[in-house]
C-alpha cells in the first residue's frame, strides 16, 4: 500500500530533520534537546525532504570515495579479501563529519572538502572515535530492528523485544547525535572554517 510508504517516508524525514537538530544545538551552545517544532503545511513537507536529502547526500559523500577506490582496484584485478569491509567502514567514520558539516554549516560544497572533513578527524581522533563509534553502533541496532515482516505471526515477547530494540536504538542514534554536536564545540579549533 502506498500510504505505509507514504508514512514510513515522513517517519523518516522527521527523525533525520530531529537529529540535525540535535547536532545544531549542541554544537552551538544548547544543553537541551530542542523542541520538536518541524513545522506546519509546506514547511513541513520540506524540512521533510529536506531532511532526507542531507541525509543521503552525507551517506553518499561518505562512502563515494572508498567505493570508488573498491571498483578501481576490482578493475585493475587487485582484490584483496575484507578490503571492501575496511574501506566501508572508513566511509562510516567519515559519516559523522559529513552529517555535522550539513547541520552546522550554510554552505554546502564544503563537505566535498577532504580537508575540511578529515583535519579535525586527524586531529582529535579519540573523540572522535567515541562519537563515530556510537553512530555506526546506533545505525546497526537500527538497521537489524527496521523488517517487521518478519513479526507477523510472533508471540507478542517477541514484538515486544523488537520494539525494546528499535527504541534502544533511537536513544543511542539521539545520544550519538548529541556527541556529534558536541565533538564541534569542543573541538572547534581544529576546523578550517
Amino acid at each position: 500500500m502506498p500510504l505505509g510508504w507514504v508514512v514510513t517516508i515522513i517517519t523518516w524525514g522527521c527523525l533525520f530533520w530531529y537529529y540535525m537538530e540535535i547536532i545544531q544545538g549542541a554544537a552551538f551552545e544548547m544543553d537541551e534537546l530542542p523542541e520538536v517544532d518541524i513545522g506546519a503545511g509546506f514547511e513541513f513537507l520540506w524540512n521533510i525532504f529536506k531532511s532526507i536529502y542531507l541525509f543521503a547526500v552525507a551517506v553518499i559523500v561518505a562512502e563515494l570515495p572508498f567505493i570508488i577506490i573498491v571498483t578501481l582496484l576490482g578493475k585493475m584485478g587487485i582484490e584483496l579479501p575484507g578490503l571492501f569491509g575496511a574501506l566501508m567502514l572508513a566511509g562510516l567514520l567519515s559519516f559523522p563529519m559529513v552529517i555535522l558539516t550539513l547541520s552546522t554549516e550554510s554552505r554546502l560544497w564544503m563537505v566535498f572538502r577532504v580537508d575540511y572533513l578529515w583535519v579535525p578527524i586527524l586531529k582529535a581522533f579519540r573523540p572522535y572515535a567515541v562519537t563515530a563509534g556510537l553512530v555506526v553502533l546506533g545505525g546497526l541496532l537500527q538497521w537489524f530492528t527496521v523488517d517487521y515482516n518478519q513479526l507477523s505471526g510472533q508471540n507478542k515477547t517477541i514484538v515486544g523485544l523488537h520494539l525494546a530494540a528499535h527504541i534502544g536504538a533511537q536513544i543511542i542514534i539521539i545520544i550519538a547525535m548529541r556527541t556529534i554536536g558536541l565533538f564541534y564545540r569542543h573541538y572547534s579549533c581544529y576546523f578550517p572554517y
